[in-house]
């Protein structure tokens, strides 16, 4: 016959498991785009590609995409260099000043921060963010958000904001406007994001059978 001490034991290591793994799934690192499935800005030109905002070219400290612990990053302020050339994107100046880009993220993702590195020559004044699951429908997480005007001639650091908690693969940023007047294209030097792990189905379902496996063990006890 099972003790209560065994009882209580029992609860506590099943307590513990799921824990791990509820914990686990929601660990939120940083993560760069895989691809770029929509850019209607184009390019400056070879040395001035879509690819160069998410393959760290021209941070100060690398990470590694998907392992890094997004806080622990950001806790050395990581700047992006003021080098153009092969170091950042820059649209293709007969364009426009509106349009969108679209990031592909390699999976699926719950994804809550993104971090931007907004170039400090012509920048982007403002710009909404919509994620989604298949790159065909996507949904409004964050708004109107405005990325500081960064000072010419130095090297800039990111600026994170916070999205509407979403799962999602696909990341598209609707841009409006260069952030300094005058210019005739947007800008970017690098952008990233905070992610987490989709919470698995597995920990659900072991949930189920932990429980009643409990209540069977319980009710021995109580015998």
């Amino acid at each position: 016959m099972m003790t209560r001490q065994k009882f209580l034991t029992s609860v506590t290591v099943l307590f513990v498991v799921m824990l791990f793994i509820i914990s686990g799934a929601q660990a939120s690192v940083i993560r760069s785009a895989t691809s770029v499935t929509q850019n209607t800005f184009g390019n400056w030109g070879p040395e001035y590609v879509v690819e160069n905002a998410i393959n760290q070219t021209g941070l100060s400290a690398g990470f590694v995409s998907g392992a890094t612990d997004w806080d622990a990053y950001f806790t050395g302020n990581p700047t992006h260099t003021l080098v153009a050339p092969y170091y950042e994107w820059w649209g293709n100046s007969n364009s426009g000043l509106t349009g969108s880009v679209t990031f592909d993220l390699g999976g699926l993702f719950t994804i809550d921060k993104l971090a931007l590195w907004n170039e400090e020559v012509t920048g982007i004044a403002s710009f909404d963010v919509y994620t989604s699951t298949d790159g065909v429908v996507f949904n409004l997480v964050a708004s109107n958000l405005l990325p500081t005007n960064n000072p010419q001639g130095y090297n800039y650091l990111a600026d994170i904001f916070n999205l509407t908690n979403s799962v999602g693969q696909y990341v598209k940023l609707d841009l409006t406007g260069a952030g300094e007047s005058g210019y005739n294209t947007v800008s970017m030097g690098e952008i990233a994001f905070s992610t987490s792990a989709v919470p698995l189905p597995s920990a659900i379902l072991l949930l189920g059978p932990g429980l009643v496996g409990l209540a069977w063990v319980r009710r021995k006890v109580q015998r």
